[in-house]
């Protein structure tokens, strides 16, 4: 009888431990996607400085270039859907901000006069520094929604953290490489 008794107790202290442990767990987890978070801001920080020096940009493009109107309204309306997004579809919408930028600068590279152009030319440095460190920050989110989505596929945590998703990384490379933007896909969205 006093063996059952020891071995009840024991089962039941095995139980907390794995309890408490689990919770730990989860709790580890919450504060990666709590830093996630932390860490989108800083791109979105970013992001933000960009997207204010584009309508900047697209005034002097538009006087040099003014028939490539197709141009300007994919970098207007790319814009609008990243500030109109949601946190969890504003990675797909930057990707969108991006190729349509760097559609504005194949445009660049036919006009010489725009090429030229002071003003151009220092809001396309203002730019570049901007790109320079969102490119950073995008490196520092990536990675970490690289260890996030490995922690939480692996045992034991994935035992314990629920029915969460892989976060999706910001990768422009894509987008940046086609002639226009890629579709819309409706009802993108993303675990948060």
């Amino acid at each position: 009888m006093k063996g059952r008794a020891v071995g009840l107790g024991v089962s039941m202290l095995a139980l907390a431990a794995l309890g408490f442990g689990g919770v730990q767990l989860r709790r580890s987890v919450d504060g990666l996607d709590a830093n996630l978070d932390r860490q989108w801001s800083q791109v979105e920080v970013q992001l933000a400085l960009r997207h204010d020096l584009l309508p900047q940009l697209v005034p002097v493009a538009r006087a040099h270039a003014g028939s490539q109107s197709a141009v300007f309204e994919e970098l207007a309306a790319a814009r609008m859907h990243y500030l109109q997004a949601t946190a969890a579809e504003r990675p797909v919408e930057a990707v969108r901000v991006d190729a349509a930028f760097a559609n504005l600068m194949l445009l660049a590279q036919r006009y010489p006069d725009l090429e030229a152009d002071p003003l151009f030319r220092g809001l396309r440095e203002q730019v570049a520094a901007a790109q320079d460190r969102i490119a950073l920050e995008r490196q520092r989110y990536n990675d970490q929604v690289a260890f996030r989505n490995q922690r939480i596929q692996r045992a034991p945590w994935r035992f314990f953290v629920g029915r969460r998703e892989p976060r999706t990384a910001y990768d422009p490379e894509p987008a940046v490489r086609s002639s226009s933007m890629p579709p819309r896909e409706p009802g993108a969205r993303f675990a948060s």
